[in-house]
């Protein structure tokens, strides 16, 4: 707990002396989401290919209906 509480005042303190700090934070952040989407579209394209019924990540396979 101590710690927990020792890193936010830490971090409080950086905003104020640092604040760009927060700019690296969130553009890591959304760039890590973004390779993770990108990583994901492309995976769900190459299963798509293969078979258009059905397609699986993961261990779990999504089958696709018919209209």
């Amino acid at each position: 707990m101590i710690f927990a509480a020792s890193f936010f005042i830490i971090f409080g303190i950086l905003i104020f002396i640092v604040p760009e700090i927060i700019a690296y934070i969130v553009a890591t952040v959304f760039l890590i989401i973004g390779f993770n989407l990108a990583f994901l579209a492309y995976k769900m394209r190459g299963y798509s290919k293969k078979n258009e019924s059905s397609f699986s990540f993961g261990g779990y396979e999504i089958v696709r209906r018919k209209k």
